[in-house]
């Protein structure tokens, strides 16, 4: 931030107080988390399984080349789940007297889907098939705030965060065999992603004629259209038993538009020279939305009516530093402007407003299994991995630091 200039010990501290402030409170900011986009497994089949598929479904979710082995129409659906997480950390900063308290609270509505796979007429005697699937909106909201009060040192710290986030995936896709061994198939996703943020803190430093209050408040509404290309192959290579590959290149965002306003105050009573107050607001703000190339590799064995046994491995290769959220130009840092609307000369008083993200090699994988211990009764079982890819780099310049490293079961 640009004015938060402190001089004297204690004004130190509450500096760093403020630094570690605005990183908590820019935790969970799902463009600083784009290594895994695809978190929890969904499918109206697939979920109980974990997610595994791509060897299987018809779906152009899972494998685009599924379509062509389709041999009615169909549709299938996943309602969604909710997660809701309260946080409260009494002492998140604890420095000999000096402690801080950290509250929050997080809602997830987990991806719901849905898909519909339509074969079409025969054509130069080979099957083929469309397929459509839509991913319901993987919707996040964030409410903390952390507060510092006034004890040992003269300074009270207080800052709090609302962000709203979701991301709309569509993937159209068409499928053919070639044989009755082996189809493929080729998809367009696109993904819609929305994030709308607000954020404030406050700093005071010192009593009265001493005293400097400083302030600072970011507002967001963002939102990005993003397309890639992913092709898709399934191949028999014994009685029941199908292997499969997927390519997805790497999606880039094909219509960006949002604002973003900052605004940073200080008030100096002893020093009034020092007194300002900067604004910069970007009424077309640049947005990414960006994933690299992402491989996956599925195996699955169906016997109809008796036991499915799904396997998949998803690769997404590095990708290097890229824009996640700019200026009218791609802009990281703008200077504030005068009355005279000029920009200020004055490196200590540039405002940040946008960040940058790349990312390092991940796998995640999915298994599962479908048991009929009767011909209309299946019972499922899975579990997948979560393993996002934030590099440390990454993790250095944005001052965040949100891996997860999780594994999830699901039953059905």
């Amino acid at each position: 931030m640009g004015i938060l200039r402190f001089s004297s010990r204690m004004s130190r501290l509450a500096g760093c107080f403020a630094v570690f402030t605005l990183g908590v409170c820019s935790a969970t900011s799902s463009l600083a988390r784009p290594g895994n986009p695809e978190r929890f497994p969904v499918g109206a089949r697939a979920v109980g399984r974990g997610g595994a598929g791509a060897a299987l479904e018809p779906s152009p979710w899972f494998n685009p080349a599924g379509a062509g082995r389709a041999d009615r129409s169909s549709i299938s659906a996943s309602v969604s789940a909710y997660g809701l997480s309260l946080e409260r950390i009494d002492a998140a900063v604890e420095l000999g007297d000096i402690r801080g308290t950290i509250e929050s609270s997080a809602f997830d509505i987990f991806p719901a889907s849905l898909s519909y796979v339509r074969p079409l007429e025969p054509w130069g005697g080979r099957t083929h098939g469309f397929g459509l699937s839509v991913m319901v909106p993987d919707w996040e909201s964030f409410d903390g705030n952390f507060d510092l009060p006034a004890q040992a040192e003269q300074f009270v710290i207080r800052g709090r965060r609302f962000a709203e986030t979701q991301t709309i995936w569509a993937v159209p896709g068409y499928g053919l065999c070639t044989s009755p061994t082996f189809s493929i198939g080729i998809g367009l996703p696109v993904s819609v992603h929305m994030e709308r943020d607000t954020t404030i803190l406050t700093v005071q430093v010192g009593s009265g004629i001493a005293q400097t209050d400083s302030a600072v408040s970011q507002y967001s509404d963002l939102l990005t259209v993003a397309g890639a290309v992913s092709l898709g192959a399934q191949m028999k290579i014994a009685p029941n038993l199908w292997l499969s590959l997927t390519a997805r290149s790497p999606t880039v965002s094909a219509y960006d538009t949002g604002s973003i306003i900052v605004t940073e105050a200080r008030v100096s009573a002893g020093a009034p020279e020092d007194s300002a107050i900067d604004r910069v607001e970007v009424s077309d703000a640049t947005v990414q939305y960006r994933q690299p190339w992402r491989f996956e590799f599925g195996l699955g064995y169906e016997d109809p009516k008796k036991l499915v046994i799904a396997a998949d491995v998803r690769v997404m290769l590095d990708q290097g530093r890229y824009l996640a959220r700019g200026g009218p130009n791609g802009e990281l840092s703008l200077a504030p402007l005068d009355v005279n609307g000029d920009p200020i000369d004055d490196p200590l008083r540039v405002i940040d407003v946008g960040y940058e993200i790349e990312n390092k090699l991940t796998m995640n994988g999915r298994l599962g299994a479908e048991l009929y211990p009767q011909e209309d009764l299946a019972i499922q079982l899975g579990m997948y991995t979560d393993l996002t890819s934030t590099t440390e780099r990454s993790i250095a310049v944005n001052g965040v630091d949100d891996r997860v490293s999780r594994i999830g079961a699901t039953f059905g």
